[in-house]
């Protein structure tokens, strides 16, 4: 087995046909590749759709969870995987026809940890944006250290393929019950990882879905969010300081912490949409992790500056506590 897709499946009846067709319309025999469902206890009628759809397929698993959030279901799935190399595929989005032989001869060829495609966005009117663009020739093979000190821009998981080897040794799982849960693995990877190659194939389309959480206007959702960014400053941090990564990644991630603290720290300073009792809670959470007041550098001058203005608390509270 080369190549494991894992898809986590929750509430996605209307998408998830979409996306498991596509993962079969690909230059590479069935037998070579393994497509694992992981339905998260889904409660509308995706369960039926994805048992429909293993009949399309040998290759098709489907392996059923309680409710446990997307993390919980990618960590389901690399349990069950076998192949060689890993991907994952969120079930609203989709793969793009016959690019999966070339990214796994890219990774055997070049004995990769990672090799990262890139991707396209479709909006919700079916329109078509250009998606992340790393700053690195696609013809190199870097360091995770090399990409992380000149400016790899650390996001999503979807659609890279990663060395089940890598992985394992490493023991790389998904934090649980975290927002922005890509962010956060994808910043234990980099640093561990010795072979990646930043492809020129895009292999990937992103859906722009009003649902997701990280565009919802509920306000629970959006605070779940603001508060899960803390959190991953927090880990950021502890990384640095736990791992032992070299002296040049300790001391950007450092940086990385102070960044996004100052990141969310103003933007809760001029989002007048946001409750004045969800910024409170936000910056007693910073100050209960040791973030705040936020001490050193951050990665730009201009955050350092703004953050000397923020750590300001008495200050602080009183803007948020303006009324809206």
């Amino acid at each position: 087995m080369v190549l494991s897709i894992i898809v986590p499946v929750y509430n996605v009846e209307n998408y998830l046909e979409r996306c498991i067709k596509s993962l079969l319309k690909q230059d590479i025999d069935s037998s070579e590749y393994e497509i694992i469902m992981v339905n998260d206890g889904s409660t509308d009628g995706s369960l039926n759709v994805a048992q429909e759809l293993c009949k399309l397929s040998n290759s098709i698993k489907l392996v059923n969870r309680e409710n446990g959030g997307l993390a919980a279901a990618r960590n389901t799935g690399i349990e069950s995987a076998s192949g060689k190399y890993l991907m994952f595929v969120d079930s609203d989005d989709y793969l793009m026809p016959n690019v999966l032989r070339r990214l796994i001869a890219f990774s055997e060829e070049q004995d990769l940890d990672v090799c990262e495609a890139r991707m396209k966005v479709m909006k919700e009117d079916g329109t078509f944006s250009e998606g992340l663009i790393q700053p690195f020739k696609t013809t190199e093979i870097v360091s995770g250290e090399f990409a992380l000190l000149h400016g790899v821009n650390i996001a999503s998981v979807c659609g890279m393929l990663y060395s089940s080897s890598f992985i394992k040794q490493h023991n790389l799982r998904f934090t649980e019950g975290m927002t922005h849960e890509d962010v956060d693995f994808n910043t234990r990877v980099y640093p561990l990882a010795h072979r990646i190659q930043f492809t020129d194939i895009i292999s990937y389309v992103y859906f722009w879905n009003s649902e997701s959480l990280n565009r919802s206007t509920n306000i629970e959702k959006i605070k779940k969010a603001l508060v899960d960014d803390i959190k991953i400053a927090a880990n950021t941090r502890n990384y640095a300081e736990s791992f032992n990564y070299p002296d040049s990644i300790k001391e950007l991630y450092k940086k990385r912490s102070n960044s996004i603290v100052v990141s969310s720290l103003f933007a809760l300073l001029t989002n007048y949409h946001i409750p004045n009792d969800i910024k409170v809670e936000c910056l007693n959470l910073a100050k209960k992790l040791s973030l705040y007041p936020i001490k050193g550098k951050t990665q730009s001058l201009k955050t350092t500056l703004l953050s000397k203005i923020l750590n300001q608390e008495r200050f602080l509270r009183l803007c948020y506590q303006r009324k809206i």
